[in-house]
């Protein structure tokens, strides 16, 4: 389908253009994705969602950042006040302040004091 029949099948108010077999859509100012097949694979639930790397989309909702894959699953939780994309398997994550890359399963990559990075995020000491 071209992306003209999908937005219109679909109703949407905006599409973006396909990168890894899905685009971004807008409908009712809230963001998700489909397929070439007009199939919605990321919710139209997002405040935002970006285009696809490594197969992963940066994703907003209620002013946190996360990452889905290319059938919508969350893969970095919607935790983070702010997310890069997806390059050679890793992405810079932010959250209080604090930034650091974690790999594709959401594990830290290259921060020396993590646990205590966590330990004063989560715990509050």
């Amino acid at each position: 389908m071209t992306k003209e029949q999908i937005k219109k099948k679909l109703k949407l108010d905006e599409i973006g253009n396909f990168k890894e077999g899905r685009a971004w859509v807008a409908k009712n100012s809230k963001c998700g994705h489909v397929d070439l097949n007009s199939k919605v694979t990321t919710p139209i639930v997002y405040g935002y969602v970006s285009g696809f790397q490594e197969g992963r989309a940066a994703v907003e909702k209620n002013n946190k950042w996360g990452h889905v894959d290319l059938d919508g699953n969350i893969t970095t939780p919607i935790i983070y006040d702010g997310v890069s994309g997806f390059q050679e398997g890793r992405v810079w994550v932010e959250i209080k302040n604090f930034g650091f890359y974690i790999n594709r399963q959401g594990c830290p990559t290259e921060h020396e004091d993590f646990y205590k990075l966590i330990k004063g995020i989560f715990i509050g000491h």
